[in-house]
């Protein structure tokens, strides 16, 4: 696609600029080998993949076509640190246009949070700093009705505070 295009291109860019080797993967088969059997026994029927915003829908569509299931995706708006806002100024519909006009009108992706009810989520990241943004992410989902949420990740950073995060030593469920 154009912007993943571009995003590799100055990438490329980057690294010839600092004589850095670069190699590009593409761990989406790796990522829905791991999960097949987990998504096969909570059903395609009730599994989707979900992308927060934008920027992982490539990567969101890429890893549901290799399971056969459906995308649902939203618009964020990231304020500062590991702050989210929902963007109230939502436009579904625009939203999809954009993802249609990036990715093409075949990719299977709904922007209505409406259809995450009773569906088990699941969410490729490409990384994973403090745990802040999958802490929002989930507990949004979980309000609007997700049955289960998630996560996989390309790159785990795991920066200071990201274990108690998620992982809170009261053994509270964090999602």
């Amino acid at each position: 696609t154009r912007r993943s295009s571009d995003l590799i291109k100055n990438t490329i860019r980057f690294c010839r600029e600092s004589n850095l080797k670069l190699y590009i993967s593409n761990p989406t088969s790796l990522f829905a080998n791991a999960i097949k059997d987990r998504v096969l026994a909570m059903g395609l029927a009730n599994t989707r993949i979900f992308s927060p915003d934008m920027g992982s829908v490539g990567r969101s569509i890429n890893l549901a076509n290799a399971l056969g299931i459906g995308v649902i995706a939203a618009g964020k708006k990231r304020l500062f640190g590991d702050q989210i806002l929902v963007n109230q100024n939502f436009d579904a519909s625009m939203f999809l246009q954009a993802i249609q006009n990036e990715y093409g009108y075949n990719a299977p992706v709904s922007c209505d949070i409406n259809d995450i009810k009773n569906k088990n989520l699941w969410i490729r990241e490409d990384e994973l700093s403090t745990g802040g943004t999958a802490i929002a992410t989930a507990n949004k989902l979980r309000k609007n009705g997700a049955k289960s949420i998630h996560f996989i990740v390309t790159h785990p950073v795991c920066t200071h505070g990201w274990k108690i995060k998620l992982f809170p030593p009261n053994g509270e469920r964090v999602f």
